[in-house]
């Protein structure tokens, strides 16, 4: 893999693209009184050495699921497919393929840029996946900041379950305000596989309020599409707005570091996306929560999400 990068910019934003590593952002940055303000957390190209290092990018595609696959088994339509961890030391396949593989820039301008992710790829196992599908990403800088559009595409000839999100990294700041309304919470085995379902649970009240919890790795339901982030150190807020497909959030908060030198790289993850994780193996899930799409050869979903910055 090469360390090629895509730089968008306009007279407000800057945004970095991997394409020949997952289609991953390295950055993305307004200019306030001289002071760069990151909006995700960036990470030096040469730092992306391996697959696996998408993890410390500013942000990665999340096709054709979001999250993990219980037991390492899809059933569909009472078919049983055997998939295999696609991660070394990871115990389930997750996020899918896309993240891991090579996208091809099919448009570009200075402000946009269109990728796509075909599968099966060259750049990538298969992992035993049995569906064929093409991943497309269109990246545009406005004056209002990022839009980044989804869009998932059947290229097989069997029905499959689908599913698409992004996996953006957040700088953490204490006492900073991460506020978003949702209707319920899915709780989780070890494997972060969900078992329960409830509803105005803490959590879902305390996002109401903005206050981010501390140690979460879990699935939100009936998200209504919006969350403001806000960072004390420097004033700025993130309006994220999300389409109607991605009504699910999984929000992960990680203890941040102890250690002073540490601390600056404290992270956590909101993520918009379609369905909640494991319900391909739970076709009959109710919308309301975080049941996945099926789509026939030569359907499609897609949906957008705007990252837009402001400042007090």
């Amino acid at each position: 893999m090469s360390d090629s990068v895509i730089i968008l910019k306009n007279d407000f934003f800057e945004l970095g693209l991997s394409p020949d590593k997952g289609c991953v952002i390295t950055h993305f940055f307004s200019i306030k009184e001289s002071q760069r303000i990151d909006w995700l957390r960036p990470v030096e190209p040469s730092q992306l050495k391996e697959p696996i290092d998408a993890l410390n990018a500013s942000s990665f595609p999340l096709f054709p699921l979001s999250n993990r696959i219980g037991n390492n088994r899809l059933e569909v339509d009472g078919r049983e497919h055997l998939i295999s961890a696609n991660i070394a030391d990871w115990p389930l396949f997750n996020h899918g393929h896309s993240w891991l593989g090579e996208w091809h820039v099919k448009k570009q301008t200075e402000t946009s840029a269109t990728l796509v992710f075909t599968f099966p790829n060259d750049s990538v196992d298969t992992f035993g996946w049995p569906y064929s599908y093409q991943a497309e990403q269109v990246f545009e800088l406005n004056d209002d900041g990022l839009t980044v559009r989804l869009k998932l595409l059947n290229t097989g000839s069997q029905v499959m379950p689908a599913g698409m999100g992004i996996h953006p990294y957040f700088i953490y700041e204490p006492n900073m305000k991460v506020q978003f309304h949702s209707t319920g919470q899915w709780f989780s085995d070890e494997f972060l596989i969900p078992h329960t379902h409830k509803t105005e649970t803490d959590a879902v009240v305390n996002f109401r309020r903005g206050h981010l919890e501390i140690g979460l790795d879990n699935n939100f339901t009936g998200w209504d599409g919006t969350a403001l982030l806000s960072w004390p150190s420097h004033g700025g807020q993130l309006v994220i707005n999300a389409s109607e497909i991605f009504r699910n959030l999984v929000l992960f908060s990680p203890e941040p570091p102890t250690d002073d030198q540490e601390q600056n790289s404290a992270f956590f993850c909101l993520e918009p996306v379609t369905h909640t994780t494991n319900s391909f193996n739970h076709i009959d899930l109710p919308d309301e929560l975080g049941g996945t799409q099926m789509l026939s050869s030569n359907d499609f979903i897609q949906g957008e999400i705007q990252l837009k910055p402001t400042f007090n």
